[in-house]
């Protein structure tokens, strides 16, 4: 894979405008982390191990 190249902006449903990922909080961070891997194990179809 190439070297991902680029800025992450955040914006909430009930925001209006983006927000640099360096200026969230870090429960922010966390939250949003959390959300992101839960879509990269979805669309990778990866499965929870009982």
């Amino acid at each position: 894979m190439g070297k991902i190249i680029g800025r992450l902006f955040i914006r909430a449903e009930d925001e209006t405008e983006y927000r640099p990922w360096s200026e969230l909080t870090e429960e922010e961070v966390e939250e949003i982390s959390e959300c992101l891997n839960r879509e990269a194990a979805h669309a990778g179809d990866f499965r929870e191990v009982a």
